[in-house]
């Protein structure tokens, strides 16, 4: 797995929160590359017609005594991946977290480790 350096502690059972930001992925047009779900983890891509960009989603949910580390990040899928913009990675980024945090009851995501 590649190293994950965003992450947000949530109130809620791993496995919930696993299954609820997979299938919002899935609903979103992502196609999941790989998962292990004994190990609540995964990696989804979704092929943009209007840059070709290739960029590889990568998520792991881990318990953390009762709550939940979401830990998630971005990495290259192919070596073309440095023609994305470093903006667009970031950009990227912003989209991710927004779509984990959208399908989460905002009261149980901890606010200070946001």
């Amino acid at each position: 797995m590649p190293w994950l350096n965003k992450g947000m502690i949530v109130g809620a059972p791993s496995l919930n929160v696993y299954q609820l930001v997979r299938n919002e992925l899935i609903q979103s047009g992502f196609e999941i590359a790989e998962q292990d779900d004994t190990l609540l983890r995964l990696c989804a891509y979704r092929e943009r017609a209007s840059n070709k960009c290739h960029c590889l989603h990568v998520l792991w949910a881990r318990r953390t005594g009762r709550a939940t580390y979401v830990s998630y990040g971005i990495e290259p899928r192919f070596f073309f991946f440095w023609s994305c913009r470093h903006g667009d990675h970031f950009s990227k980024m912003g989209d991710f977290k927004s779509m984990i945090i959208s399908v989460l009851d905002p009261e149980l995501i901890y606010p200070k480790y946001f």
